[in-house]
């Protein structure tokens, strides 16, 4: 949940306000993000179920994204969302072909490539389906 912060303007200018400010912004963002990307996902399809009814998923993720993934929550919090593992979308993985994976990157070329190398072998499904989403490119 997010609290807004009200600042006078000479409040906005002062250095610890100011940070205080940004930092508050950028976990609301944050918040939001992972409230679309998690959450919204869930619903969609048909995965793997726990037997308190949870879907388990996959989150797979780029540098960027753990960094934002980390800053705005603790894996036992993923985990009660049905994420059962976090993986970097740059290293070898082996194939969950029984759950849905999300992805969480930044469209960079080596990001993308990585995204693209995972569906490379028609033959053998890296995993049930795939949801992808991009953090704000620089």
């Amino acid at each position: 949940m997010c609290v807004s912060v009200r600042t006078t303007p000479t409040g906005v200018r002062s250095g610890r306000k100011k940070r205080r400010y940004k930092l508050v912004c950028y976990c609301c963002l944050i918040a939001e993000i992972m409230n679309e990307v998690i959450r919204g996902s869930a619903g969609q399809t048909k995965a793997s179920k726990k037997p308190g009814g949870v879907e388990w998923r996959v989150l797979v993720v780029d540098n960027l994204a753990m960094r934002m993934v980390s800053a705005c929550c603790k894996m036992h919090e993923i985990s009660a969302e049905g994420i059962t593992i976090v993986e970097d979308v740059h290293k070898k993985r082996e194939p969950l072909p029984t759950l849905d994976a999300i992805y969480l990157i930044t469209p960079t070329q080596k990001s993308v490539n990585s995204l693209m190398g995972d569906f490379d072998n028609l033959n053998r499904a890296m995993y049930r389906n795939v949801h992808v989403f991009f953090t704000e490119g620089k």
